[in-house]
């Protein structure tokens, strides 16, 4: 029981040094502490709010973890919505298949994830991509056809030529399949889901 709560306080010690980090890269946390500064009665909640965390209390656990998904979730919605602008080229794929990840004794305990390689040319330049999409699946055994379903995706032009969609201010990032409506809808999700509970707690 300790060390899972020793772990769980890592963890949220983590996740708040990620928050954080996110922040002051944005401005945010900046401005943020410009206000405590200004209003330490802020600064006074906020320091009780963190204690409460870190002793292990239910409620703020949950608030941090509301917060730190519909944080990533907004990340990941932001960044999916700027791939839908990414401009299509023709690419030649290499590979295309379904390979082991990690080490497993057990046949049915091993887990799998699309691997692809393709060449494309931006400007002349030559480029080699292995990104599928921005959904990573990782699956179990049982599930491969999930994999299969995401290679299935792929835009062939021709039996060699693929769609590749690249980011036209860093042309080595690139993808096969740009972001999904299902995929849209499940991250906006991600994003409202906590907000609202967050704001069922005012």
């Amino acid at each position: 029981m300790q060390t899972s709560c020793c772990l769980s306080q890592s963890f949220l010690a983590g996740g708040l040094l990620k928050l954080s980090f996110l922040f002051f890269r944005s401005g945010y946390l900046r401005e943020f502490y410009r206000l405590c500064c200004i209003q330490p009665c802020m600064a006074n909640t906020l320091n009780s709010f963190f204690e409460r965390v870190m002793s292990g209390d239910e409620q703020a656990i949950l608030i941090v973890v509301a917060a730190y998904f519909a944080l990533m979730g907004l990340i990941s919605l932001t960044y999916q919505v700027r791939i839908l602008s990414w401009p299509m080229i023709n690419g030649t794929l290499v590979r295309s298949d379904l390979s082991r990840w990690g080490a497993s004794n057990r046949a049915d305990e091993q887990d799998y994830e699309a691997e692809v390689t393709y060449h494309y040319r931006v400007d002349g330049k030559h480029y080699e991509g292995k990104r599928l999409s921005p959904w990573y699946m990782l699956v179990s055994a049982n599930m491969r056809f999930l994999l299969r379903w995401q290679l299935a995706g792929i835009t062939r032009l021709t039996p060699e030529d693929v769609a590749v969609f690249y980011n036209p201010s860093a042309p080595k990032k690139s993808y096969l399949i740009k972001p999904g409506k299902a995929g849209l809808c499940v991250t906006a999700a991600m994003v409202v889901l906590p907000i609202i509970y967050l704001i069922s707690l005012v």
